[in-house]
């Protein structure tokens, strides 16, 4: 049999890299694009994955020590002013900058 490669690449959504100073996100984003590029070039399976929740944070627990500090922000605030990692909003999806080709795996979690 074949080996099988794959590139996990993981949590590369703006909701998150916002966290990060603007340099430190550019020069983390420029040096992951040329390890995509290099396993796209061999074959590899590219895996894009990261956090998303379904609007009001359904089934989050608001005792959850992160997740429920979204929930109940968002029972506060409403989907469209708390929406950290909330789907349908575009800083839940994978940075721009890394967008994901045809034949690329993403999986939400």
């Amino acid at each position: 049999a074949a080996d099988r490669y794959a590139l996990v690449i993981c949590d590369m959504q703006p909701d998150l890299l916002k966290s990060i100073p603007a340099e430190a996100r550019a020069a983390l984003l420029d040096s992951i694009k040329p390890c995509i590029e290099g396993a796209r070039a061999n074959g590899w399976l590219i895996v894009f994955c990261g956090v998303k929740f379904p609007k009001g944070y359904a089934n989050v627990t608001p005792k959850h020590r992160i997740y429920g500090g979204f929930q109940r922000l968002n029972a506060k605030m409403g989907d469209e002013r708390a929406h950290w990692f909330m789907e349908g909003h575009p800083g839940t999806e994978i940075e721009p900058l890394l967008v994901p080709h045809e034949g690329d795996v993403v999986a939400w979690r």
